[in-house]
């Protein structure tokens, strides 16, 4: 009976990890195919204003849209979308989430070092998703767009300076 009790964390505790390792979709959200509707559909107005920022018990998530400035041709265009496509997802985890407890297939990670001693970055280009770790704690995951979204990028020439 007392096992019982401890079921519903559990099963809410897989399910988490789950949506964190699927690759470049978050809960439902797509880089270069959700937009700003689908997020407040989903998740409402955010209490921070733009629809970018959202605190839920685990995590903290923060969206980034294709804005007038983001566009092809703009010094910081990089994405053939419309106006208000999510570009990016990046999430926080609230709670101690060890890196070797994801239990991930590291052959389709680049690691990376950065200049802070025990931080490292991992990324999977062909899935879109990017963890950051600090002495083997996520301290961030970024949802990125895959390498199957290529065909979406701005095209070089003619981008701003």
């Amino acid at each position: 009976m007392r096992r019982m009790k401890y079921l519903p964390f559990g099963f809410s505790f897989l399910l988490m990890l789950s949506a964190i390792t699927v690759g470049k979709e978050w809960r439902g959200i797509i880089p270069l195919h959700s937009t700003r509707n689908d997020v407040e559909r989903l998740f409402g107005l955010s209490s921070y204003g733009g629809g970018y920022a959202y605190d839920f018990k685990n995590e903290r998530v923060f969206f980034q849209y294709q804005y007038p400035d983001n566009e092809c041709g703009k010094i910081w265009g990089r994405w053939d979308v419309p106006l208000n496509t999510v570009l990016e997802i990046t999430v926080y985890p609230k709670n101690k989430m060890l890196f070797v407890d994801l239990k991930m297939d590291m052959s389709k990670f680049k690691e990376t070092e950065t200049d802070i001693p025990g931080s490292y970055r991992y990324f999977d280009k062909e899935h879109g998703i990017s963890y950051a770790v600090d002495n083997g704690v996520v301290a961030q995951i970024r949802y990125l767009p895959s390498a199957k979204d290529k065909h979406l990028a701005c095209p070089e020439e003619g981008k701003g300076n």
